[in-house]
């Protein structure tokens, strides 16, 4: 169900999110960041893909967990043993995301849309809805507060418009 809701709040507000098993996540820290070496992951897709530099990844201290906007490692699938559950919601750069799914062969519905851009201010709102629609659906109970690292990107581009011209 939670992935199932995952997917519908990216496919109505175009903003990708990954569920993540929390109780599998073994520090219960995560990091992102390319990685030092060459490393291995088993994606969602029950496939062992090499990873290199060229690879964004959401990590589990030095153990990746998922290639950062294309898609989740298999070690911390949600399923129906799930109790506890990590979102992400997340920006990234769009030139990473498309470097990254290529490098890999691999291109997903999540790494479509951050290889056009996604709104920043969507972000939130897309973690507050699926919230809200996992607590609806499959039961439980929302954490106090959300970690934000990064700064928000700023949108000071104007258009200028003037009716006169247009009429």
């Amino acid at each position: 169900v939670v992935v199932d809701l995952a997917n519908y709040v990216m496919l109505t507000l175009g903003q990708p999110m990954h569920a993540f098993d929390y109780d599998k996540i073994s520090n219960k820290k995560i990091n992102v960041g390319y990685p030092s070496s060459n490393k291995k992951i088993t994606t969602l897709d029950s496939i062992d893909r090499n990873l290199s530099s060229k690879n964004l990844l959401i990590k589990d201290g030095n153990s990746p967990i998922a290639v950062a906007g294309v898609i989740g490692g298999k070690n911390t699938e949600v399923n129906s043993e799930t109790k506890n559950i990590f979102i992400e919601s997340a920006l990234f750069d769009p030139i990473i995301v498309r470097k990254s799914a290529k490098s890999i062969d691999l291109s997903t519905d999540a790494s479509k849309r951050y290889e056009r851009s996604v709104d920043p201010k969507m972000a939130r709102v897309a973690i507050d809805v699926l919230t809200g629609l996992i607590i609806k659906y499959a039961g439980g109970e929302a954490c106090k507060g959300l970690i934000q690292s990064g700064e928000e990107p700023s949108n000071n581009n104007q258009i200028k418009f003037n009716i006169n011209d247009c009429n």
